[in-house]
């Protein structure tokens, strides 16, 4: 039954990627289905799809992306708006909290997601435009927003967290999403959408706990969908959307092999193109085989370094040894594979670096059309082990970077290792900041030469 109360959810994790290639927020997918099955009047907003957002947030033009935002929200006119933020986000969100106040302060703001969940009560403090923080998946929510609607208390309403009279306060924890997990969602109430290549998770949580990780904030353990609850979801998104390329979006889908062959199993066929993300550890010829005669052709893997003491660091097991082998496996079938690096550990030396290069070299020769390598530098991401590490001391980070130095509403975070964790990189062991800095910087610049010398011959 229509209830007339009009909601507004915006996604802020911007990737660097072309106009709408993201996958919409998976997320606000299902919050705002499960809203609109319970009558509510949803609006969603995801950032990769909004083209003036998006072309703004290219040219690292934060407050003017802000402010467009806020200029579309307004006029939608929304009774709540609910903000969904990662920990490299959180500064965004609240600046457009506080936007969206100004233009209209009887609007209720609510953040959730993986940023807001780590650290709620410094969020709240920081800033007085948002109203409340929610943690979990949003099985809690309708009963927040009509708590609100009809002014009665919400003392009751599980996992919000909000400041009241000076005080923080914290409601219990919301037990695992039962009714939103099983939510079959679309993507009808985006809008600004370029185009769509679904995205779905058929679990919630990871069974490795891996020390650079934030997924294990919200879902603290982990759980599978059922495979035909998944199967229905398959099924709506490519009838309604007729995509070419679906992706599953859980860290790893071969965590629990016997659910994956079941499922992919009854896959429908001559679909769409699936991809998947997986550890090395768990791939083999017999899976690689299964998955392509089920419509797989892309696969990603985080291998992270050829460093054995970085994998330690890194708390990840990895096999490097069969590493070329599963290339070769993966080659045959013909299979697109992404791999990821992650540089910037404590013990990277520029020695152990040159040697990386080396091997990414011979991945290249031997598998340039098929491979592409991603780096990532290391990142303390509140909510992880590494940064429960930087809080005890037992490592240290410098500012190394400036990401918004010209912006005017993010650089006073700038220099603030929480709201600001992507400036900022590990100590090393070895040389001093400034040259593992030039380190860093080098060997992105020698990876991206390599990579393009490669594919042009």
């Amino acid at each position: 039954m229509k209830n007339n109360i009009k909601i507004v959810l915006v996604s802020l994790n911007y990737t660097s990627r072309s106009l709408g290639s993201a996958t919409p927020s998976t997320a606000l997918a299902y919050l705002s289905t499960f809203l609109r099955k319970k009558g509510y009047d949803v609006s969603c907003i995801d950032i990769n799809h909004f083209k003036e957002v998006f072309d703004y947030l290219r040219e690292k033009n934060i407050t003017k992306a802000i402010k467009r935002i806020s200029k579309k929200v307004s006029s939608l006119d929304p009774f709540l708006v609910g903000i969904s933020s990662f920990s490299s986000t959180i500064t965004f969100a609240m600046e457009l909290a506080k936007e969206i106040k100004l233009n209209n302060k009887s609007i209720y703001t609510v953040l959730g997601g993986v940023g807001a969940a780590t650290k709620p009560e410094l969020i709240l403090r920081e800033c007085e435009n948002l109203d409340f923080i929610i943690k979990g998946d949003g099985d809690s929510f309708p009963l927040l927003i009509n708590s609100l609607f009809q002014r009665k208390k919400i003392g009751n309403v599980s996992g919000v967290c909000y400041i009241k009279n000076g005080k923080y306060i914290k409601n219990n924890d919301l037990s695992v999403g039962k009714e939103i997990n099983n939510t079959i969602f679309d993507y009808e109430s985006f809008i600004e959408l370029q185009r769509i290549t679904p995205g779905i998770t058929t679990s919630r949580g990871c069974m490795f706990k891996c020390s650079y990780c934030s997924v294990n904030v919200v879902h603290t353990k982990c759980f599978q969908l059922k495979s035909d609850i998944v199967l229905k979801q398959v099924n709506k998104l490519i009838n309604m959307y007729s995509p070419k390329n679906l992706l599953f979006q859980d860290d790893s889908l071969l965590n629990n092999k016997i659910y994956f062959k079941k499922l992919i199993s009854k896959l429908p066929k001559n679909s769409a193109d699936f991809a998947l993300y997986a550890r090395l550890d768990q791939v083999n010829h017999e899976i690689i085989k299964d998955s392509y005669d089920s419509n797989f052709h892309k696969i990603m893997m985080g291998i992270e370094s050829f460093n054995p003491i970085n994998l330690a660091f890194f708390n990840k097991s990895i096999p490097l040894e069969k590493l070329f082998s599963t290339l070769n496996l993966l080659d045959k079938f013909n299979f697109k594979t992404e791999l990821s690096f992650i540089i910037g550990t404590p013990y990277d030396t520029k020695e152990s670096l040159e040697i990386e290069r080396k091997e990414i070299e011979k991945i290249k020769m031997n598998h340039s059309s098929n491979v592409k390598i991603e780096h990532n530098i290391l990142i303390a991401y509140p909510g992880t082990k590494l940064w429960n590490m930087y809080e005890n001391k037992e490592i240290s980070l410098f500012k190394a970077f400036d990401i918004f130095k010209k912006d005017e509403k993010l650089s006073k975070y700038s220099s603030n290792p929480f709201f600001s964790p992507f400036n900022f990189v590990f100590e090393n062991k070895k040389v001093p900041s400034h040259i593992f800095r030039n380190y860093l910087l080098e060997h992105l610049r020698e990876i991206s030469n390599i990579t393009k010398r490669i594919n042009h011959k």
